[in-house]
């Protein structure tokens, strides 16, 4: 069975995709493994693997339009933006590349002629779930630690974005990796998600995307007694203190709020704002918002796209209009956007609430849209248990020329990543990932190649003698 691929921006079919069997993805697996157990695969070496990722990372160089404008088509995401994401994804690749011959375990001396080493093996086959608001550079996150620790991969992209993870598979077989090592499953997550992760050939779930299916994932994992990694989402604070660079600080939130039409995990959905402060920093806020340049998100000059999916569309309308019921002010946007240049596409205004307190429903749920909610705060204290109220601890930021001020704050802030003074600098060498429900495990960094390998111990004894390790046993 054939699903079609529509554009976000126009309604058009841009592609379609095949909707695998069981029988189809229990042959993914079974390629998988053999690479990983007795395919070429098996026998490369570390040295060989970091030239394939090197490779790879230099495919995507040189097609890096062609993936960042399949992205864009697909989920709505500015060209601008997904050409940047390229970058990153190429340093990732490269990054790994340089990391594959440096995986390495410990050497433990002992007494009386012993000693231990350790070694770091491969998992074996991974199954890997991918969102839809960044397709590739979460495919990359995932893939480039994994491959180069030596694992196989099977990978299900979300149903609404395939098109650009089918390409980048093709560009990876070209660039020399051997076919079964990265296999590609299309589907619903219901039918093919679910038998993928129930598959007890996965060694591995590598998932990221929402809190309700992470948990029927880590339940299905739990039976199993396989190990999961996951990435949830997330409810960013974005505090903004009196003493801080203003203008920066707006320029940061406008950007850090809608960019990507706020499909985004580390997306800033809660301004904090100190009281002094609150009115112009509004004003401010407002007046660059009403300037982001909303159109076709193939245009270099569009700054701001449509929404990735109808699905998407009906839950940012439902929870403005929970936002309004539950007394907050609408201060722009909040609806669909009239122009009958885009009637055929998912467009929404970017909106601003005002007046909204932390218990409410849109301070407290991940939208996943372009929806931002401001607080003022003038008690410390208060700001901190108002910043960690939601679920989520992915990221944050803090916005002060005070340096003592945002550490006395970092230590009592629950997330996996603060910034301070900027936002959303996420680096391929430093670890990201979660705490509270967005997750646990860890993605980039060299924590990343951890979560790909195992820990096996070697006991060596070159005394020639026989010892008995227990106590009360006597060596004859």
């Amino acid at each position: 069975m054939k699903t079609n691929i529509i554009s976000p921006y126009d309604g058009k079919v841009i592609g379609e995709v095949k909707e695998f069997t069981n029988d189809e993805v229990e042959e993914a697996i079974n390629n998988a493994q053999y690479e990983f157990n007795d395919g070429e695969w098996s026998r490369y070496s570390s040295d060989e693997r970091a030239q394939i990722l090197f490779s790879i990372a230099n495919s995507i160089e040189k097609n890096s339009l062609e993936l960042a404008t399949i992205e864009s088509n697909n989920n709505g995401k500015v060209i601008k933006e997904t050409i940047g994401e390229m970058k990153s994804i190429v340093d990732t690749f490269r990054y790994y590349g340089g990391m594959s011959n440096k995986i390495s375990g410990e050497t433990l001396p002992l007494d009386n002629k012993k000693f231990i080493y350790t070694q770091r093996k491969p998992l074996g086959v991974i199954a890997m779930i991918t969102p839809w608001n960044s397709p590739l550079l979460m495919m990359a996150w995932k893939i480039a630690p994994a491959l180069a620790a030596g694992n196989t991969v099977v990978l299900k992209p979300s149903e609404y974005t395939p098109l650009s993870s089918i390409k980048l598979q093709q560009l990876c077989l070209e660039s020399g990796l051997p076919n079964g090592v990265l296999n590609i499953v299309t589907g619903q997550g219901n039918t093919v998600g679910n038998y993928l992760v129930s598959s007890d050939k996965i060694a591995k779930v590598s998932f990221t995307g929402s809190i309700i299916v992470g948990k029927k994932i880590a339940s299905i994992c739990g039976n199993n007694l396989k190990p999961i990694s996951m990435e949830l989402g997330g409810k960013a604070p974005n505090i903004i203190f009196e003493d801080c660079n203003l203008d920066n600080a707006v320029r940061a939130a406008v950007k850090a709020a809608f960019g990507g039409q706020g499909h985004s995990c580390s997306a800033g959905s809660r301004i904090f704002v100190q009281k002094s402060i609150e009115n112009e920093f509004i004003e401010k806020f407002i007046k660059l918002t009403k300037k982001i340049k909303i159109g076709d998100p193939l245009n270099m000059e569009t700054e701001y796209g449509p929404i990735s999916n109808t699905m998407q569309l009906e839950k940012v309308v439902k929870l403005v209009e929970v936002g309004l019921k539950e007394g907050a002010t609408l201060a722009y946007g909040g609806k669909r956007i009239e122009d009958p240049a885009y009637r055929n596409g998912l467009f929404f205004y970017p909106t601003i609430f005002t007046n909204v307190d932390s218990n409410m429903t849109i301070a407290q749920e991940e939208i996943f849209g372009p929806v931002v909610s401001i607080l003022a705060f003038d008690d410390e204290s208060q700001l901190i248990k108002d910043a960690n109220s939601v679920k989520y601890g992915l990221s944050g930021a803090i916005w002060t020329k005070d340096i003592n001020r945002a550490l006395r704050l970092n230590e009592k802030l629950e997330m996996g990543t603060l910034w301070i003074n900027c936002y959303k600098q996420i680096s391929c060498k430093a670890p990201y990932g979660g705490m509270k429900s967005s997750g646990y495990g860890r993605e980039n960094g060299k924590m990343a190649v951890d979560e790909f390998c195992q820990t096996k111990t070697v006991v060596i004894d070159y005394s020639d003698q026989v010892s008995i390790w227990y106590e009360g046993e006597k060596e004859e």
